[in-house]
């Protein structure tokens, strides 16, 4: 008779998620075989576009590249995914990565687990306000706020003034109170608001009030809105001392 001993093992290949900044180049992705094979085996490794696609070249495509294990129980094998370092903030993205095309083997070895790859966004965006003085009887003063990078999408902030040596009790200046500004989002991107100095024929010192942003909407994307910039409005006005001529009688 013929006894037959029926194999009841199992073996499965396993890949790690995994994270990795977009700027710090190659992500490393581990596949690890959990039992021996006898004889070893040969599995195909590919990645599929999630939120990071490779149409928008946020990553190099992996396709059927051949990972070789030689059976031994806990053996690992590594791959490469390699992000696209741009200067965009934008959100983290994901892909994926599967298995497919086990051979050298007619073993049941399990290699239907995927992975998920997140390419962490580690780019920055701040928006700056430029300092800027304008004379007083001169009209309305430009302020110039100023986007550093790309921001995916684009935003909306608010500035608003606030009272310095120039105040609003005193009619110094007309205030500016949540004033929406829209960026598009592109890098080197300007938008402008401007602070109206009261004019008056009062000659007194240079005042200065300030400019802060607040309310970052439309995104949820970390721009830094922090700064803070200092207008200066500078007395223009001029006052004279004269002395009148005057004529006295001469003695008799």
């Amino acid at each position: 008779a013929t006894v037959t001993i029926v194999n009841d093992d199992a073996a499965i290949v396993t890949i790690s998620d995994i994270s990795g900044n977009e700027n710090d180049g190659i992500i490393t992705v581990t596949a690890t075989l959990d039992a021996a094979v006898q004889g070893g085996f040969t599995v195909d490794v590919n990645t599929a576009d999630g939120t990071a696609m490779t149409s928008d070249s946020d990553y190099t495509a992996v396709t059927s590249q051949t990972l070789t294990f030689v059976g031994t129980a806990n053996e690992t094998q590594t791959f490469t995914i390699t992000p696209t370092a741009d200067a965009i903030l934008e959100p983290s993205e994901t892909l994926t990565v599967s298995m497919d095309n086990l051979a050298a083997t007619t073993l049941g070895v399990d290699i239907t687990g995927g992975a998920t790859v997140t390419i962490v966004n580690d780019d920055a965006a701040i928006v700056t306000i430029s300092d800027i003085a304008g004379a007083e009887n001169s009209g309305a003063i430009i302020v110039t706020a100023t986007l550093d990078a790309a921001v995916q999408g684009g935003f909306t902030v608010n500035v608003n003034t606030a009272d310095g040596t120039a105040t609003i009790a005193n009619s110094d200046y007309g205030s500016v109170v949540n004033q929406t500004l829209t960026f598009a989002g592109t890098a080197g991107e300007t938008q402008t608001f401007t602070v109206t100095p009261t004019a008056d024929a009062i000659l007194e010192s240079d005042e200065d009030l300030t400019v802060s942003m607040s309310n970052l909407v439309a995104t949820s994307l970390l721009v830094d809105i922090t700064d803070v910039a200092t207008v200066t409005i500078l007395n223009d006005d001029a006052s004279v001392v004269s002395i009148a001529a005057t004529t006295q009688a001469s003695e008799p």
